[in-house]
């Protein structure tokens, strides 16, 4: 059964071409390959793990060690063929994190950076890395940072290929679109991710005003509404609380813990009819709570062409 939403599928159709065209077209934009020649064999072996990752990426393989291992050692080999090997590290980690291998995952994640310290998703995957390795402080300075690099509009990615001649603009204002909406989606999740790591921290006043922002940007996202009213709770400001936790429902049901915090709100109220109801609401949707699959299957980003479009953002931003 295909779980994939339609972004998904989109970005799945886009990315599929994997790694073979980062290579070519790198080479006609002189940033990507040295001057080593690179054989058939060694690009078929490249093709066929790309494959595997792009579709365990999304949800249609499953996890499989063996692959995992293939896969260091290919991308260790392409490294030598590249200008710049942050994608080959950045796709190191990603085999090391899903083998269970935190440590040496940070540890080229930490590469990629130093190498390319203007993509965004490199700061995305190491700060998932570190928020659910409890260094709850690092997460936040790199999801930070994150949210500083992401695109803020789609026509960013097409104005800032002006004066790229060996690229037919009209021809990639499908597949911008497609990289801006999954920048979106990322930076839903950085706001999400800096709420509850402001959570974990205590420091709710912070953790008000990243959902605050999330919310701005995502107004009809249930998470981050609950973020904002939890936020809001903590800091006994009850009204926007309970207005926060209600829109939460009403886009998610069956959020359990939306009703438990909003009877707390309640009871602070002193309505404690309501609360009691909320209560039990709270214990029922628990047992009916709707499991979400994720657009994104994997925790991390896959780096194939998806790291050509940003490569070309990252270098012409500092231009303009």
């Amino acid at each position: 059964m295909n779980f994939l939403n339609p972004l998904a599928k989109g970005l799945k159709f886009l990315f599929s071409r994997t790694l073979v065209l980062y290579l070519v077209l790198g080479v006609g934009l002189s940033f990507a390959l040295n001057r080593k020649s690179i054989s058939g064999h060694f690009l078929s072996q490249i093709i066929e793990f790309g494959q595997y990752v792009g579709d365990y990426y999304y949800g249609e393989e499953p996890l499989v060690a063996e692959k995992l291992d293939q896969g260091i050692l290919y991308f260790h080999a392409l490294s030598e063929y590249l200008a710049s090997p942050a994608l080959s590290y950045g796709n190191i980690g990603f085999c090391y994190f899903y083998k269970q291998d935190l440590n040496k995952a940070v540890s080229y994640y930490q590469k990629a950076i130093s190498l390319e310290p203007r993509l965004y998703t490199f700061y995305y995957d190491l700060g998932y890395m570190m928020l659910i390795s409890g260094n709850i402080r690092e997460a936040v300075d790199l999801f930070s940072r994150c949210l500083a690099l992401i695109p803020g509009k789609p026509s960013d990615y097409l104005l800032l290929l002006k004066g790229m001649p060996q690229i037919e603009i009209a021809a990639l204002n499908t597949e911008m679109t497609l990289l801006y909406q999954r920048a979106q989606h990322d930076k839903l999740r950085v706001y999400a991710y800096l709420a509850g790591a402001y959570f974990e921290l205590k420091d709710y006043a912070a953790m008000n005003g990243a959902a605050g922002a999330g919310v701005k940007i995502f107004p009809n996202d249930p998470e981050i509404n609950y973020y904002a009213g939890v936020s809001s709770y903590l800091l006994k400001s009850y009204a926007p609380a309970i207005a926060y936790l209600t829109k939460a429902i009403r886009l998610e049901p069956n959020y359990s813990e939306a009703y438990y915090y909003r009877a707390l709100c309640l009871k602070e109220a002193g309505q404690e009819l309501a609360y009691n109801l909320d209560l039990k609401r709270a214990t029922d949707t628990k047992q009916q709570e709707r499991q979400k699959r994720p657009a994104y299957p994997t925790e991390l980003h896959a780096y194939s062409d998806e790291f050509l479009f940003f490569k070309i953002y990252s270098l012409l931003r500092i231009h303009h």
